[in-house]
């Protein structure tokens, strides 16, 4: 396992965010995903998954200084 640092760790919470919204924007929002439940709810998790990894990783990164 590598070290992480803080630019590693802010590099990780600033992808993190951007994916979150960009499957926010991108998918969720689109016609054709909001017209398949199952693709929506699939969209969803996904976003829901970054947005716990950018709370976890925000959590770190505010203990590790």
């Amino acid at each position: 396992m590598s070290h992480m640092d803080e630019f590693g760790r802010h590099e990780v919470l600033h992808m993190t965010l951007f994916l979150a919204g960009a499957v926010e924007e991108q998918l969720i929002d689109h016609e054709q995903v909001k017209s398949r439940p199952e693709w929506l709810a699939l969209a969803k998790t996904a976003c829901r998954a970054l947005k716990d990894l950018y709370q976890a990783g925000g959590a770190e990164h505010t203990t590790a200084k």
